[in-house]
């Protein structure tokens, strides 16, 4: 996908939330869900140091997903958001609606319980490496990623579940032009809980792409190419809105 934006012209910018990729931390560890706000604020002040005139826009993908709907609708009003200039917000794979394996009644029970004891006893998360695309190469890839772990801590799970239930329930906030991009066939989480918060976003500009037959991750599956091109002319609406 970076290819893909890079030779369209954009500048393509990432970082990696703390317990995760190089960042520094227990893995699948954090203390409270506004350290992940703190760092999206901080991560875009920086892009825009670096990018002070240019159009910009914000993606997250799965976890990230939720990271930036969360991020956008807290923080849309305040004065430190707007001198941004966001533009535009894409959404991945948003885990709205996780499949049974990926997010048990157990597994949801056990992390309430224990949070505010042992916040940082780790669980396995069960995510089913094979439903991440049909692309074997992609699926050989991440399991031989030394940056990839399966595990997330107590205290992650119970903030994780509060920042969904408090998005569920303020979606219809989101006023920023927004696209929303799922695999029909995913099998980690339902792009039906995608479906419902487009119908739910009250912005004027949304879109709503399904792919068919792409699992978890489109932007890495056999259709990656249409995939990319979609999001390329998405973003390309936006630049000439904002010129």
């Amino acid at each position: 996908m970076v290819k893909g934006l890079t030779a369209a012209g954009y500048a393509v910018f990432g970082f990696d939330n703390q317990g995760h990729g190089k960042s520094e931390g227990q893995r699948g560890h954090i203390n409270r869900w506004q350290d992940y706000r703190d760092n999206t604020q901080t991560f875009l002040q920086l892009v825009r140091r670096q990018e002070p005139t240019a159009p910009l826009f914000l993606m997250g993908h799965s976890l990230g997903g939720l990271i930036v709907l969360d991020y956008v609708l807290r923080n849309g009003q305040r004065p430190e958001f707007k001198t941004l200039n966001l533009q535009r917000l894409v959404v991945s794979a948003p885990p709205i609606q996780p499949m049974d394996g990926t997010a048990s009644s157990v597994r949801i029970a056990i992390a309430r319980l224990l949070s505010g004891l042992l916040p940082r006893v780790s669980i396995k998360m069960g995510l089913c490496k094979q439903g991440l695309s049909r692309d074997q190469a992609v699926t050989e890839q991440t399991a031989d990623d030394p940056l990839t772990h399966p595990y997330v801590t107590l205290r992650w799970g119970t903030e994780t579940l509060s920042t969904l239930a408090w998005v569920k329930a303020n979606i219809e906030k989101m006023t920023l032009p927004i696209l929303l991009t799922h695999g029909e066939d995913d099998p980690i989480v339902a792009p039906a809980g995608t479906k419902q918060i487009y119908q739910q976003i009250q912005s004027s500009e949304k879109t709503l792409a399904i792919y068919p037959g792409s699992y978890h991750e489109p932007h890495n599956d056999l259709d990656a190419d249409q995939v990319v091109a979609d999001l390329v002319s998405w973003l390309d609406d936006g630049v000439k809105a904002y010129t």
